[in-house]
């Protein structure tokens, strides 16, 4: 890792004035984070966690504010609770933010890591107990500590494949009857190892590798994980059919399937309803042939380009166009899968946001996908349509189902959004896309 010699003077300087800030906090203050920490976990629901020796010797008390962040910190010291008001910890924040965002480091080590790592040198130093007084020191030794190659399985949920494949950097497999097998000759509680496998032998997990200290490697996990279940979920029958195959399918814990709950009242006292049929919740599932098919229908080249390191600005609307689409695909209401259907085509197809939409948006479109001149005016009429749905929903607050529309109009955002990005090697730039398009419409 090399660093710049004077930004190294800077983070020692920093780090040496946000430790003379370092004071007892007041009495009441101490109560408070007491009384939050009590209040969050009861004596009905204790969860299970494994406490690492050295996090007991390291450990610090942070308050969060009602949205969940934050807004201070301190380490117990002979009784007093020693660290910074609100004021000073937003300062400190804002500098670990900084250095996180940096290029040596947003790869390798999250801000939850420096946060850890630079309380933990605090307290060394106000201790007395500390081998390296300069911060920079300290904090190569921990990098380099806690920085290795880390393997990380995200499970999936309601997704079922026939072989593993890849899409972007993840790896989509399943845990293996083999796999639990060796895992239980190698463990030395092997119930629990039989509890897991009861939960997950067979299902779907998406798998990376990456060299980072551990929490930043789950945030690189989740943030490519969620990218190619946005490629999966807008290559698949949902895209065609959502009132008939909604999507269900995501990381294991994200997915809010709908549940039923209701008060029924018979006499003065009621009975409780709820239900959920499990039974009607479709499984994804993706076939080799499948698979084959739709790696010939764009997958394939969406994939690659999610992989590349640096892409061109006309490359990251692309991206950013297949995701506004994906959430057209996983909402639940109309109006939204409508928005964020024509949002998706507004990307790649309006020059600014001074441009008139509906005729240009549609004519556009309708020049891209096809030659004909009677199907050219078909799909222009229907972005004519689908805007006025739109504007009905927007301006005047109408509730519109009109799901023929809906279903129309995203297959031809669909078509013309794959089509684009098979051109883009070609037409390269945003720019060269609309003369492009125009010397089409002349033509």
């Amino acid at each position: 890792m090399e660093i710049n010699n004077k930004f190294i003077e800077y983070l020692n300087d920093k780090a040496k004035d946000f430790l003379f800030l370092l004071k007892p906090i007041a009495q009441n203050d101490r109560k408070s984070a007491s009384s939050q920490t009590k209040s969050k976990f009861s004596s009905h629901h204790i969860p299970s966690i494994n406490i690492d020796s050295n996090d007991i010797l390291d450990s610090s008390i942070s308050r969060i504010d009602l949205e969940g962040n934050v807004v201070s910190k301190s380490f117990d010291y002979n009784d007093k609770l020693i660290g910074f008001e609100q004021h000073d910890f937003l300062e400190l924040r804002k500098f670990l933010e900084k250095i996180s965002i940096r290029n040596e480091f947003h790869d390798k080590i999250s801000y939850e890591f420096l946060l850890n790592s630079i309380f933990k040198w605090f307290k060394c130093n106000y201790t007395g107990k500390i081998d390296n007084k300069i911060f920079y020191d300290y904090l190569r030794k921990k990098i380099n500590e806690s920085v290795k190659k880390t393997r990380i399985s995200i499970p999936i949920e309601n997704l079922s494949i026939e072989s593993k494949f890849k899409i972007g950097d993840i790896e989509f497999d399943f845990f293996s009857e083999d796999f639990f097998k060796k895992w239980e000759e190698n463990s030395k509680n092997s119930k629990y190892v039989k509890d897991l496998k009861k939960k997950y032998q067979g299902k779907v997990i998406a798998s990376i590798s990456i060299e980072a200290e551990q929490i930043k490697c789950l945030e690189i996990a989740k943030e490519k994980v969620e990218n190619s279940l946005i490629l999966l979920r807008i290559f698949s029958p949902t895209i065609l059919f959502d009132d008939r195959i909604p999507s269900y399918f995501g990381r294991k814990g994200s997915i809010l399937v709908p549940e039923s709950h209701s008060f029924i009242f018979h006499n003065e006292f009621p009975t409780l309803s709820s239900s959920i049929d499990c039974n009607n919740i479709p499984i994804r599932t993706i076939s080799n042939d499948e698979l084959h098919m739709l790696k010939q229908n764009g997958l394939e080249e969406a994939s690659q380009l999610m992989t590349k390191n640096d892409p061109t600005d006309f490359e990251k609307k692309i991206l950013n166009s297949l995701n506004i689409l994906s959430r057209s695909v996983i909402s639940n209401n109309f109006e939204e899968k409508m928005l964020f259907t024509l949002v998706s085509i507004e990307t790649l197809l309006l020059k600014n946001h001074n441009e008139p939409i509906q005729s240009n948006i549609g004519r556009r479109l309708a020049y891209l996908i096809s030659k004909d001149p009677t199907k050219r005016k078909e799909i222009n009429d229907l972005i004519i349509k689908a805007y006025d749905l739109r504007s009905r929903f927007i301006h005047h607050g109408q509730q519109i189902v009109e799901t023929e529309i809906l279903h129309k109009t995203r297959i031809y955002v669909f078509e013309s959004i794959i089509k684009i990005l098979r051109l883009k090697d070609k037409i390269q730039t945003h720019q060269k896309l609309f003369e492009q398009l125009e010397k089409l419409t002349w033509s």
